[in-house]
């Protein structure tokens, strides 16, 4: 679909949105030529979907939105601590949900609204750092989850109690929420999920190392090197679903295809294939 190295991605129902060298840009799922959202970024390292908003984490410590049809971003949070860093975020018609720590400890679950306006930390963390994998969130319609150690927890939306809802035998660096499970992709290891609300988790197997993930309606999907999987939610079988990308960085998926980016700066770096 395009020729470009493609960082982070996003689908709505008509369009691709992905971030390359340092602007937005935005393609037709039935492919053609891409159109520039938004420009003068430092380095859109996640990008997410609101009803008519792209909001991106740009660089280290700044969230940024911008209409979808273009034009300027508005800044929702730039962080003024030197030491801080957002390390994910998730997105719902609200709020944006912030993983971010200070040092190698001090963490915390931050949420900023949409429309503007103060942080709100909805839970401390001690998430540690993990710079070679980052850290993932994900968002239920009434929680945010992330992984903590070696346990995957979760907060309500408008802050609470903080649950454990799985132990896991190593850190969680990517999530993925479906109906009533929660996945991740553990440590150096393999994909595992748990019940949303709480309870043992299970191990995908043959899923090689897992890194980027998504969910349809029934089945999660991931990247491992070079290679997309998927699995039927609650199972633990995998299986190769496409073989040979070069660089994959990102995907996401509807009901009909699974759209993919690739960091490589040449070839077809935004790409689709059927489920």
């Amino acid at each position: 679909m395009v020729d470009q190295s493609v960082g982070s991605l996003a689908i709505d129902t008509t369009d691709v949105y992905y971030g390359s060298e340092n602007s937005i840009w935005r393609v037709s799922k039935e492919g053609g030529p891409p159109s520039e959202v938004a420009s003068g970024l430092v380095q859109p390292a996640k990008i997410d979907l609101a009803s008519s908003v792209v909001v991106v984490l740009d660089y280290r410590r700044r969230i940024v939105a911008v209409d979808k049809t273009g034009g300027a971003f508005t800044v929702l949070w730039e962080d003024g601590d030197p030491f801080a860093r957002f390390w994910d975020i998730a997105v719902n018609e609200k709020y944006v949900a912030v993983l971010r720590t200070v040092g190698d400890l001090d963490g915390s679950i931050v949420s900023v609204p949409l429309v503007g306006g103060e942080p709100t930390v909805l839970a401390n963390t001690d998430v540690g750092c993990w710079p070679q994998l980052g850290h993932g969130i994900a968002l239920s319609p009434t929680h945010a989850y992330w992984g903590e150690g070696v346990s995957i927890k979760r907060v309500a939306l408008g802050g609470g109690v903080v649950e454990t809802v799985c132990d896991t035998d190593n850190h969680a660096h990517a999530l993925a929420v479906g109906t009533n499970l929660v996945y991740w992709a553990e440590g150096a290891g393999g994909l595992s999920f748990g019940p949303l609300e709480g309870g043992s988790k299970t191990s995908v197997a043959g899923g090689g190392i897992a890194e980027e993930l998504a969910v349809d309606s029934g089945h999660v999907y991931w990247t491992s090197g070079s290679t997309l999987l998927r699995s039927t939610f609650g199972t633990s079988i995998s299986q190769v679903f496409q073989n040979g990308i070069s660089q994959l960085s990102d995907l996401a998926v509807d009901e009909s295809h699974v759209y993919y980016g690739s960091a490589s700066p040449t070839g077809m770096s935004v790409a689709k294939v059927a489920k």
